[in-house]
């Protein structure tokens, strides 16, 4: 959203020597700046999506910001990339809610997917035991696949979320895949304003899910990052998962 801030992720390696300090240039000053040696974003105005470069000695790569208002509690948008073992880069649709956990105060939860023919066939989803009134910034940590899918030991990861924690998956492949986050993970809301019929929420997050299907080796270990503009809606209604 407009005055949203983030630093662009890079880095930079080189065979046999000490790596060139990237720098930044973009042309689009009306809808978003961006510092030419940190990567340093601000949302200016609505509009986009427009380009920024990168470059590194000779190497040189690019992205896109696109600065959006919400005015209501439809529509969202996120962005997000997964490297690793899956390769992933996508604008998707982003909704949040606080929620009810059971016998308890507000839970946070962002979900960003993709959806065809009307189903949901891929999806990010970060939850906060704390509920989003305000700017802040959360630490995801790790869920286990018990934590997250055992529901005969007692487990319940949404209405009874013992930690903040995070989960990708995607039945967009065959068999399905799906990872969760390890420790250190970080949410950063930016802004929390009000629109008709709720409020939106904008910031970004990083964090390191690892497979499910392997999740002991670290080699499959899928680092994640995304931007989010998304609805933001409080149910009080008893939770159900």
């Amino acid at each position: 959203m407009k005055d949203d801030t983030f630093y662009v992720p890079v880095e930079v390696k080189k065979k046999g020597g000490s790596p060139p300090a990237p720098w930044f240039k973009a042309f689009t000053p009306g809808v978003f700046t961006i510092d030419s040696t940190t990567g340093r974003v601000i949302g200016v105005a609505t509009g986009g999506p427009f380009r920024f470069y990168v470059h590194a000695d000779t190497v040189s790569d690019s992205g896109a910001v696109e600065v959006v208002n919400l005015t209501d509690t439809t529509g969202g948008l996120a962005y997000y990339t997964i490297l690793g073992t899956f390769l992933r880069r996508t604008t998707v649709g982003a909704r949040a809610v606080n929620y009810a956990r059971a016998g308890d105060t507000l839970t946070f939860r962002l979900r960003d997917f993709i959806t065809f023919a009307g189903q949901t066939i891929e999806a990010i989803v970060l939850t906060s035991r704390d509920a989003v009134i305000g700017k802040t910034t959360i630490t995801i940590d790790s869920i286990s696949p018990s934590q997250a899918f055992d529901r005969a030991s007692g487990f319940d990861a949404i209405c009874h979320p013992i930690s903040n924690w995070g989960l990708w998956s995607t039945r967009a492949v065959n068999p399905p895949v799906s990872a969760l986050s390890r420790q250190g993970g970080t949410l950063v809301i930016n802004q929390v304003k009000s629109v008709t019929g709720g409020q939106a929420v904008s910031g970004w997050f990083s964090f390191v899910a690892q497979r499910t299907d392997v999740y002991d080796d670290p080699i499959w270990a899928l680092p994640i990052r995304g931007t989010f503009v998304a609805p933001l809606i409080t149910d009080p209604s008893p939770c159900v998962s």
